[in-house]
């Protein structure tokens, strides 16, 4: 764990009383104001009252020390990725493959059933999607967008002769340019909406003149129509205009509109076949029949799968349940990571202040007791628990081996001490606990003694503090003399 972690809470407290600091006249109003009464406890003063002598005052002097706050508490070491595992699948057991104590590696078979009909579906699921993927099928879907390429060009020269291609291409020009107009909007690209608004004025136009020359040029040209009536001498021929109708032109749009789906269909389905995935959007019959295969085949290596038993992580194998020739029941391999131990720890619930992610840890297994083992937090529950009706902390404990300790041997369940360290502080000044005065809000001050036995206020910058001594972290010097009370006299 890096240093820095293990003075977080020395570093947060001083960012807090940073932060908290206050130079205002109040405060120093207060200070003096207590200088005064407490030099008022030291003598009798008024030349009507019987002088008397002053009680006796107890002092300290500031000095270096270490400073440790910590809470102490109890763990049991935990495998954190224990894990039993089950067949997906009812069946009879054919195989063990490890037995307790093995280390085994993450996608290790362990364990499988009786498999055979199993792989009998997964044979014939492969050989069905196989068939559907072959160059032959590959070479038949070709041919079959080839064929879908012909027909849309039939039906498009089919409507282009009704309604002239002049009209037929503007109109797909125009239906183009709106589309994309569209698209341009909903991107909010002003510069893309004005190119896409041009392009479709442009290609209205061109549509309306089209229809124009459709019009008045095309049909009377086109659809013109020799009608004769009579024999020999008698017959007389006139010239009328038999424009398409309007049945014929929707029945050949419509056609056209069903070569285009079938070429899009074929498209597709080619597309699917070669990279061995649907499309997102395909349909049609062909996308319906190779969807089909792709889920038998899933369906199929899914139940093959079942049979088998594999390790999810690399680890160790704890227990073994169940027996060859048997029906597999409930958990049939337990494994776990060791690579890394755990502590489930507990504190008293007054050591909740004491106690965050990331702190230092010591700890004491009972089977190891002259050694002295490193970690830090990993996890605290956000409510306090109930154990034998005691409210307590729970956390999670990740212990940092050195190289020394490496060959320990450790058992899951194992108990020990533990040591959660607060805060840490070295060769800092401190003062005992009794000489500091709290104003509030984080603001602190002391009595300097002089030489004279003098009282003079004066506010303190103080970082950690236990039970016993105070760290000041400005304020006072090293030997400077504080006040720590009045001793009572009888």
């Amino acid at each position: 764990m890096p240093e820095s972690n293990k003075t977080k809470a020395k570093e947060t407290r001083r960012d807090q009383k940073a932060k908290k600091k206050k130079t205002t006249w109040m405060i120093i109003s207060v200070v003096v104001l207590a200088a005064v009464v407490v030099y008022g406890l030291f003598q009798i003063g008024g030349e009507e009252t019987v002088e008397a002598e002053a009680a006796p005052m107890q002092t300290a002097t500031v000095r270096q020390n270490d400073l440790l706050v910590s809470a102490s508490g109890s763990g049991t070491l935990i495998a954190p990725s224990e894990l039993n595992l089950v067949f997906r699948s009812s069946g009879q057991i054919t195989s063990l493959l490890v037995s307790v104590g093995d280390q085994v590696e993450e996608g290790q078979l362990l364990a499988t059933l009786d498999n055979t009909l199993a792989q009998i579906s997964l044979i014939e699921a492969e050989r069905n999607y196989s068939e559907m993927v072959s160059e032959a099928a590959i070479l038949g879907a070709e041919e079959a967008v080839y064929a879908a390429e012909e027909s849309k060009d039939d039906t498009w020269d089919t409507l282009g002769y009704l309604i002239s291609r002049s009209v037929l291409t503007w109109e797909e020009r125009t239906a183009a340019a709106e589309e994309a107009l569209a698209t341009a909007e909903a991107e909010g690209n002003e510069e893309s909406i004005l190119e896409a608004q041009n392009d479709l004025v442009y290609a209205q136009k061109s549509l309306t003149s089209s229809q124009y020359y459709y019009k008045n040029e095309y049909v009377p040209t086109v659809f013109e129509t020799e009608v004769c009536e009579g024999e020999g001498r008698d017959r007389t021929c006139t010239t009328e205009i038999w424009p398409p109708s309007e049945a014929s032109i929707n029945e050949a749009r419509t056609a056209l509109a069903i070569a285009e789906i079938n070429l899009n269909a074929a498209n597709e389905y080619l597309e699917a076949i070669k990279l061995g995935e649907i499309p997102a959007g395909a349909g049609g019959s062909n996308i319906v029949k190779l969807e089909s295969a792709i889920l038998n085949l899933q369906k199929a290596q899914y139940n093959f799968d079942a049979t088998m038993l594999y390790a999810p992580f690399s680890g160790t194998v704890l227990a073994v349940g169940g027996q060859v020739g048997e029906n597999a029941s409930g958990s049939v391999v337990t494994i776990a990571d060791l690579s890394q131990y755990y502590l489930e720890v507990y504190l008293d619930e007054t050591d909740w202040d004491k106690i965050d992610l990331d702190y230092e840890v010591e700890v004491i297994f009972d089977t190891y007791p002259d050694d002295v083992f490193s970690g830090f937090i990993t996890e605290i529950d956000p409510k306090l628990l109930t154990e034998q009706n005691v409210s307590v902390v729970r956390a999670i404990v990740q212990l940092e081996l050195t190289s020394d300790q490496l060959d320990h041997s450790f058992v899951i369940g194992s108990n020990a001490a533990i040591e959660v360290i607060a805060g840490r502080a070295d060769n800092v000044l401190v003062i005992p606990v009794e000489a500091l005065r709290d104003l509030g809000d984080g603001d602190y001050m002391v009595f300097l003694v002089d030489e004279a036995g003098d009282l003079t206020p004066r506010p303190v910058e103080v970082g950690l503090i236990d039970i016993t001594f105070v760290e000041i972290i400005s304020g006072l010097e090293r030997g400077d003399v504080v006040s720590t009370g009045i001793v009572e006299v009888e």
